[in-house]
């Protein structure tokens, strides 16, 4: 799908993913990625980039909002390669799925953020 999702992935999902267009820097040890979320649920996101740090790992997350910046944890869940190596995420852009383990700064924020797209229907 173009939007980052897959369906196995949408069946393991906590909660909805909402269409969203938002800058956010991911970082591991010495390596700072830059990268639009295109979908966004207060467990998770996809980040369009490409796709260097490995599967599992930690990483410190600035999501950049319309009111302001979320700060916090995250762990790297799957990544599609541009090479389209992946079956199962062979229309997916490169990026990866990454998991919120924990929201240091910025929670009501998000929340906000995703009950204000919960009320805009899915096309």
């Amino acid at each position: 799908m173009a939007d980052g999702g897959c369906t196995s992935n949408r069946e393991r999902r906590k909660e909805p993913r909402y269409a969203v267009s938002c800058r956010c820097w991911v970082e591991k040890d010495s390596v700072t990625l830059f990268g639009t979320v295109t979908n966004l649920s207060a467990s998770g996101f996809f980040l369009r980039t490409v796709p260097v740090v490995a599967e599992g790992s930690d990483v410190e997350i600035r999501l950049s909002l319309e009111q302001g910046v979320v700060i916090g944890r995250g762990a790297v869940r799957w990544r599609a390669q541009p090479d389209g190596r992946d079956a199962e995420r062979r229309n997916t852009p490169p990026g990866m799925g990454i998991e919120l383990v924990q929201v240091s700064g910025g929670r009501e924020l998000l929340d906000t953020y995703i009950g204000r797209k919960s009320l805009v229907p899915e096309p």
